[in-house]
């Protein structure tokens, strides 16, 4: 077992990994943080002799003392193994959300397993692209696929999942040892005033998130999820550098220093231009391992790099808030779809538009259109699926899961996002952006009790005439300015469909017309000359399809043709 550490927490060479008990019999490797180490170890000290101030070495004796049924205990982002000699065993486990990847396969013989897919690769003969994978990411854009990966044999433990791996005999025994649903059932409804109740989640958990021994700044945007974190980081600190992307036309900066205003926030914004981000792009495709979302996240690249500049090793970033507070302007529309025939719709109705400045014929438009959207991902079209190639013809592409555990189907729709689509593409996004820089990013709406508070409220008390996330808008309402708190969500804007039809034309055209894309068969390099012909002269709603094109050929040359983890 080997470990790479960014040291967070006991910064001394003797928290060092991998980590071995005191009795020599467990040895553990850990990537993530373990928020409520203190208390645990407060829990544990009269039957433990700690040698260091490390939440790896509590979370080791946790297992000795519990073994697998210590991860209810913990309350943070991780993903460990641990050499269990006296059982003859590995055992795996991976964080309630997965916000700490952990990917393992059976290769050459061996059990291999690691926090990246470039270190299993070079232990394979020859890795082997999984046609299935990218044939679904064509057609849908889904580009997580839970415990599957877009290389052959390469598997992911599941979020909320650990493995008992038999030494003596191979065997594994895989299970989820968390469950949303079970949670949520599990927690105490709020009986006394919500809104200062989530109020006071927020706080405790972001809080909990400052737990380190460097300096923790934030990644924010202009949003509400961002003036929650300014406010209450600075609170609990005092100051605090601020690192924002700023696209030259879509900048944010004007909202982040709405959110600003008034705070002890030294704001850094990360000036992204088209030249730097393709020159950046081959490298991200690199650590991202598998294609990923659009040039918004090359431009993490620079923000992370910044941080680093200033000395900043932890940030705090808004991920998961709209997935748990119902932020999405897609919720709203579920929430008017599940009132149609009650006396409710149409004063719902009004308040939508009210709140996202359409007309009514345009909502009850958009609210029809939910049931033809159904089979896409974020309502994303999928031109590229039109154009695809003969080699994945006639697969049988991946079926994303369904969530059904709650009673409403705007819980459940909020759930698959949270669970299976928007949170685990965008967690993995940032966490290779992140760690390319040797930068920690936390999110501390995923705090597992503030999911699971936010899980037992009812809708209306999440979207109402103030808009959606309701109860999170009037928690803060004292805190932040009324422009930023009542705000409808904002979706990142980049450059992305002007700088392929412009700047990049001439990467894209190579890139297409290479022999290289045209012999692997997954995209019919007539119908895509054709399609990006149109594009050039015609409507730009969307480039994602394109984006696919050249995602795809990069990371097919990388990992593929010039194996770069050999």
């Amino acid at each position: 077992m080997g470990h790479a550490r960014l040291k967070v927490i006991d910064l001394s060479d003797h928290a060092n990994q991998p980590f071995t008990s005191n009795c020599g019999e467990y040895e553990i490797i850990f990537n993530g943080e373990i928020y409520n180490f203190r208390e645990l170890r407060e829990g544990i000290a009269d039957r433990c002799d700690f040698r260091t101030n490390s939440d790896t070495e509590v979370l080791l004796n946790l297992y000795r003392l519990h073994g697998p049924d210590m991860l209810d205990k913990l309350n943070g982002m991780f993903a460990f193994v641990i050499l269990d000699r006296p059982q003859n065993r590995l055992f795996l486990a991976r964080d309630r959300f997965g916000i700490k990847p952990l990917y393992y396969a059976r290769l050459r013989g061996m059990f291999t397993f690691a926090s990246e897919i470039k270190p299993i690769l070079h232990m394979a003969d020859d890795a082997q692209p999984d046609k299935r994978m990218i044939a679904t990411y064509l057609a849908t854009s889904h580009c997580d696929f839970g415990e599957e990966t877009f290389f052959e044999g390469v598997r992911q433990l599941p979020a909320g999942g650990q493995m008992l791996f038999d030494l003596a005999d191979g065997t594994e025994q895989i299970r989820r040892w968390y469950s949303l649903a079970d949670a949520v059932g599990r927690t105490e409804v709020p009986t006394g005033d919500v809104t200062e109740c989530v109020a006071e989640t927020i706080r405790r958990a972001i809080d909990r998130h400052l737990v380190a021994d460097v300096q923790v700044g934030l990644n924010i945007s202009g949003g509400v999820d961002s003036a929650a974190l300014v406010h209450f980081v600075t609170r609990a600190l005092g100051s605090c550098h601020s690192f924002t992307q700023d696209f030259q036309g879509y900048s944010e900066r004007p909202w982040v220093e709405e959110v600003a205003q008034g705070k002890a926030v030294r704001a850094h914004f990360a000036d992204l231009k088209s030249a730097d981000i393709r020159a950046e792009l081959e490298r991200t495709v690199q650590h991202q391992e598998q294609p990923f979302g659009g040039v918004a996240v090359v431009g993490y690249s620079f923000l992370y790099a910044m941080a680093r500049e200033h000395n900043i090793t932890v940030l705090l970033d808004g991920n998961g808030v709209d997935e748990t507070f119902l932020g999405y302007k897609k919720y709203h529309l579920e929430h008017l779809e599940e009132l149609q025939g009650t006396q409710r719709f149409d004063h719902a109705l009004v308040d939508y538009c009210a709140f996202w400045d359409e007309t009514r014929e345009t909502a009850l438009a958009r609210i029809s259109a939910l049931a033809r959207d159904s089979s896409m991902i974020d309502g994303t079209p999928h031109e590229a699926g039109s154009h695809m190639g003969s080699a994945l013809a006639n697969l049988d592409q991946y079926r994303l899961p369904q969530v059904d555990d709650f009673e409403s189907s705007l819980r459940n729709s909020a759930a698959r996002d949270l669970l299976h689509t928007k949170i685990p593409r965008g967690l993995r996004f940032n966490d290779r952006m992140s760690m390319m820089h040797s930068r920690e990013l936390r999110v501390p709406f995923l705090d597992h009790e503030l999911v699971e508070l936010a899980y037992t409220l009812p809708v209306e008390s999440l979207i109402d005439a103030s808009g959606t996330k309701s109860v999170l808008r009037r928690a803060l309402a004292d805190w932040i300015t009324p422009k930023i708190a009542f705000a409808p969500k904002r979706s990142i804007q980049t450059p992305q469909n002007d700088w392929l039809a412009n700047d990049w034309r001439d990467l894209v055209e190579d890139l297409i017309g290479s022999p290289s894309f045209a012999s692997r068969g997954w995209v019919e390099p007539a119908r895509a000359r054709k399609a990006f012909e149109a594009y050039l002269t015609g409507e730009r709603a969307t480039s994602f399809f394109i984006w696919q094109w050249i995602n795809l050929e990069l990371w097919a040359r990388a990992f593929f043709d010039e194996r770069i983890y050999a």
